[in-house]
């Protein structure tokens, strides 16, 4: 995950742009990572990867800036419309995920009852959905309305 990020944010133009124009590598990504028997750690870390192909200004946390901060910054990529196109093939998946209608689990906390918890996978589906958003993509704005 941490390489790939990488990778989204430091590597050159045309490299990034190879990796972002393949539809097939983001619809294999999330195929890997929806699949039931894998943990949602692996989701986790596939939407991270998406969300740095979204926007690599986004990755800018702590972790990053001593390695950013030795790294000749060259022009950000964007995502290009075919990487928006194959993400938003499976959002109906990862909408379902957010999906807590016939869940049974329960956390009881001061305030109240959370069902189900938030959880770490839920979260980081928001955050991809708002990145998406923030692209500009008419595709996806109409894809999420």
């Amino acid at each position: 995950r941490n390489s790939l990020c990488c990778d989204s944010m430091c590597t050159s133009i045309s490299r990034c742009k190879d990796m972002q124009s393949k539809c097939s590598f983001v619809g294999r990504l999330f195929c890997h990572a929806l699949e039931g028997s894998r943990p949602k750690s692996v989701l986790v870390h596939s939407l991270s990867v998406c969300i740095s192909l979204l926007d690599p200004k986004r990755l800018a946390s702590a972790s990053y800036q001593a390695f950013r901060s030795n790294v000749s910054h060259g022009a950000l990529v964007t995502a290009s419309p075919e990487t928006v196109d194959g993400m938003l093939e499976s959002l109906g998946n990862l909408l379902n995920l957010l999906d807590t209608s016939t869940a049974e689990n329960v956390l009881p906390t001061t305030y109240g009852c959370l069902r189900p918890p938030l959880g770490k996978h839920r979260l980081k589906i928001v955050e991809f959905i708002s990145v998406l958003l923030t692209v500009g993509s008419e595709t996806a704005e109409q894809e999420l309305i």
